[in-house]
């Protein structure tokens, strides 16, 4: 978010709409995370407000991630010297993989935790 601040700095006219998109996103994802959380707290009849907010979310992230590989992130590359863009993808890398594992063990470590192993 940072970088897409200094880039809104830099041009405003051009990154503003970018700006609230991401302010649009976080927005929408903590009015989900909210209504998921009345959900799971006993309030079943809340299913409509989680609907709601994943059709938001599910419509809007194509297009938004799209955008942000396509018309934000492929440009700003030039930027970068071929050490840093190395360096980038590297680091890209290791957050995936990373992910991956700790998605995974964590799953183990709450099956453990349940007792049905």
């Amino acid at each position: 978010m940072a970088f897409i601040y200094a880039l809104y700095l830099w041009d405003p006219k051009a990154n503003s709409y970018e700006l609230n998109e991401h302010k649009f996103a976080r927005k929408t994802t903590s009015e989900l995370v909210t209504a998921n959380q009345k959900y799971k707290d006993g309030l079943k009849d809340n299913l409509t407000d989680i609907h709601k907010h994943l059709k938001t979310l599910t419509g809007f992230y194509p297009e938004h991630i799209k955008k942000e590989d396509m018309v934000f992130f492929i440009p700003s590359m030039s930027y970068f010297t071929d050490k840093e863009k190395d360096e980038m993808l590297g680091s890209f890398w290791e957050f995936d993989r990373n992910l991956i594992n700790e998605k995974y063990r964590g799953l183990v470590t709450d099956y453990e935790k349940s007792g049905e192993l």
